[in-house]
């Protein structure tokens, strides 16, 4: 990371070599996909670096406070402020991506009610065409009220679900994988 980070050369390069092979990956897995798949979801930090944006019917931005995004980074990988701007710097600033984006969703404590109501109608629509939905949310370590808010709504709603990972987990990869292995539905 310190070497792709600190030289834009070395980054491009990179991405030059990743980037096709990720895209014949999420295109295969895209093309394999059982005939009665409803959506597909890209989630890429650089989706619109990358110009997968063109191929979306409608982008979400999940975006977070700088103050929280930085200690959900400093608990949860280690990165100092230095390191968030410099991964940062390195994309397309938060602000175009709110601009870009189909939608934004706030990922803060504070905001949590407010992102379950806002999924409702997405839901309740997915249930009517006969699809089992469950809402999964790992803990990403934060310091906030989050996990509290989303214990009050998985009282609420029997759809949505929360688990936590040690701090030892591995990564995001991981808490998606144990995401949908802990879900009912699709």
């Amino acid at each position: 990371a310190a070497k792709v980070f600190g030289d834009a050369t070395e980054r491009t390069r990179l991405e030059r070599l990743m980037h096709p092979r990720i895209h014949a990956r999420r295109e295969a897995r895209f093309a394999n996909a059982p005939s009665d798949t409803v959506a597909f979801v890209i989630d890429a930090p650089l989706l619109f670096e990358a110009g997968l944006d063109a191929e979306c019917d409608a982008v979400l931005f999940v975006d977070a406070g700088r103050e929280t995004r930085l200690d959900r980074l400093r608990s949860g990988r280690g990165w100092s402020e230095a390191e968030l701007e410099r991964r940062e710097a390195a994309q397309i600033p938060p602000s175009e991506k709110r601009s870009r984006a189909t939608r934004v969703v706030r990922n803060e404590a504070d905001r949590v009610a407010t992102l379950a109501e806002a999924l409702k109608p997405a839901l309740n629509r997915a249930e009517s065409q006969g699809v089992d939905v469950d809402v999964m949310a790992v803990d990403d370590g934060s310091h906030d009220d989050t996990w509290n808010a989303l214990g009050q709504i998985c009282t609420m709603d029997h759809r949505w679900h929360r688990c936590q990972l040690a701090h030892s987990a591995p990564g995001k990869r991981d808490a998606l994988h144990l995401g949908v292995a802990s879900t009912h539905g699709q």
